[in-house]
């Protein structure tokens, strides 16, 4: 009876100190274990997307299919259950500013949307789905493109781009890359598209033969001296002021409605079979009075109804003041001049 009680009695003093010791060792366990699903991409998930930024407060949009989960870079995720095919928003708030990577992985991410976030580098190169991305007004210098050969639409505007390889994205529709630095620009192989906006670039060249669903052109404030349309019967708006454009032939274009060409070296130009042009910029060309007044007697007569006037843009031409503005007026046009 003796023993049982001193035996009993050492079985509780030991209770008493491992008992506790056990608990602290699982606590210890257990917050690591959670510090390392915050911190680490599991093994098992699947990199999409990576970025770099400074911003304090974050907030991206992504679309897709499937589970996918943001590592905000502070130690802390969101885990998406399903994504959606339209895009949500996540937002991340951080305690500090400093240069964090961002990164995103899921199964089945098709729109991603960064833009104005200061972002001074990207990785999409593991994102084989992707279908639309945004990631304009950024500080990005260079994108790699090649795998991601699903994209359908791209805006990367307001960076500082010298180069893009667009050539393995022959899906691609809507592209927008204006004001960035491009020297060159290769769309022969993306024969989809419908926008290309590759305005405030240095480009000297623009091929777009192959192009031919091309519906807007918006080229303006580059170094073009040649643009060739003439494969372009869809398209609706050309915009290419700011160039250095001596000749331009719109003849094909018989779907134009608005045409600008601002600030070339335009002595002529022929809208004999743009009846469906509502407005002409043509500012600050060398369009003498004969040129101007040719030009009134092509434009086509517009509609008393629903808009009673289309509007053509004069100033600055040397003609501008010895012509016979009346010749539009007559056929309903605004002359601005």
């Amino acid at each position: 009876m003796i023993l049982y009680q001193t035996i009993n009695k050492n079985f509780r003093c030991v209770s008493f100190l491992v008992i506790p010791v056990l608990a602290v060792c699982l606590m210890i366990m257990t917050t690591a274990c959670k510090d390392k699903s915050d911190d680490v991409v599991e093994e098992e998930e699947i990199i999409k997307i990576t970025l770099t930024t400074d911003i304090s407060s974050i907030e991206l949009r992504l679309a897709g299919s499937g589970k996918a989960t943001i590592y905000w870079g502070d130690g802390t995720n969101k885990v998406i259950e399903s994504l959606t095919h339209l895009p949500n928003t996540f937002v991340n708030n951080y305690s500090a500013s400093s240069t964090r990577t961002i990164t995103i992985a899921g199964e089945n991410i098709t729109h991603f949307n960064i833009a104005g976030h200061r972002v001074t580098s990207l990785d999409v190169s593991k994102n084989t789905e992707l279908v639309e991305l945004h990631c304009a007004n950024n500080f990005l210098t260079n994108l790699n493109l090649r795998n991601n050969t699903k994209l359908e639409e791209f805006h990367c505007a307001k960076n500082q781009l010298t180069s893009l390889d667009v050539s393995a994205n022959v899906e691609l529709k809507d592209f927008y890359c204006d004001e960035n630095l491009l020297t060159g620009l290769d769309v022969r192989t993306n024969i989809l598209l419908r926008h290309l906006f590759c305005s405030d670039n240095p480009l000297n060249s623009l091929d777009i033969s192959e192009n031919i669903e091309l519906v807007e052109l918006y080229c303006a404030n580059n170094q073009l001296t040649n643009l060739d349309v003439s494969a372009h019967d869809e398209l609706r708006v050309l915009k290419c002021s700011g160039n250095e454009l001596e000749s331009l032939n719109v003849n094909i274009n018989i779907a134009l409605t608005d045409l600008h060409c601002n600030d070339n070296k335009l002595t002529s130009l022929d809208v004999s079979s743009n009846n469906d042009l509502k407005e002409l910029q043509l500012n600050h060309n060398k369009l003498e009075v004969a040129a101007l007044n040719d030009l009134f007697e092509m434009l086509p007569q517009a509609p008393e109804t629903p808009h009673p006037y289309h509007n053509i843009y004069i100033l600055g031409n040397p003609g501008t003041g010895g012509c016979d503005k009346n010749i539009a007026l007559n056929k309903r046009w605004e002359v601005y001049y």
